[in-house]
């Protein structure tokens, strides 16, 4: 994340998992990931709509 942050000037990275994924949550979180909210029907996986806990990381 620092070499995004100071050789790409990257100041926000996203991530999104499902809300049962509870190993993503931990990772996430571990990380400095912050939730931002939870995207109702945001990807369609196996031919069912799936909702989305959103997170982002902000490098300022």
């Amino acid at each position: 994340m620092d070499y995004l942050h100071k050789e790409q000037h990257i100041d926000r990275i996203q991530a999104s998992y499902m809300p049962r994924n509870a190993r993503s949550a931990a990772v996430l979180k571990k990380l400095g990931f912050d939730k931002e909210g939870v995207a109702r029907d945001y990807l369609k996986i196996n031919g069912q709509w799936e909702d989305h806990i959103l997170t982002a990381l902000v490098l300022r």
